[in-house]
């Protein structure tokens, strides 16, 4: 079961995290997202 969180700032800034619970290794990367910012997805399906 993957765990999430939050965490905000005394400057109002946002802090997200989650835990990848995963039987396989995999190649972690943080990413920065800015707020207001709106996701494109690609279905290559």
């Amino acid at each position: 079961m993957c765990t999430a969180m939050t965490l905000q700032s005394k400057n109002n800034e946002v802090f997200f995290g989650r835990t990848m619970d995963f039987s396989y290794e995999i190649s972690p990367e943080v990413y920065i997202v800015p707020a207001g910012y709106e996701w494109i997805s690609l279905n290559l399906i």
